[in-house]
């Protein structure tokens, strides 16, 4: 190994290129945390959302805050806005067109470790 003499420390090229990795490897974590919580968020959101479907209830005859689970699952763009109405025809929309909601995957152990 290379060694400099520094203020009375050695510097080796283990300590360079550990420098240079811990900025990446925070950058992975940051990522992987932001996923991890995405995806958290959003199997909550889809075991709501499939609940609401399973029950069999027509969308004519649907509330608002089901309405709003359901086009938040679809990634509608402002689910909570606009009258009853309104969502019921964007949901209907959404389900004419054959839009696929998105589907989360669990986090994994494998996934946790690599967290470390």
């Amino acid at each position: 190994a290379h060694f400099a003499a520094t203020g009375g420390q050695h510097f080796t090229s283990d300590d360079v290129f550990r420098a240079a990795e811990i900025p990446v490897r925070k950058e992975q974590i940051k990522k992987m945390e932001k996923n991890k919580k995405e995806r958290s968020a959003g199997i909550a959101l889809m075991g709501e959302a499939k609940k609401i479907l399973e029950s069999g209830k027509p969308i004519a005859g649907m509330i608002g805050p089901e309405l709003n689970v359901l086009l938040k699952w679809f990634n509608e763009p402002n689910p909570t806005q606009g009258k009853v109405e309104d969502k019921r025809n964007r949901l209907k929309k959404i389900l004419n067109d054959g839009k696929a909601a998105p589907f989360y995957l669990p986090w994994t152990e494998q996934e946790e470790l690599e967290l470390v």
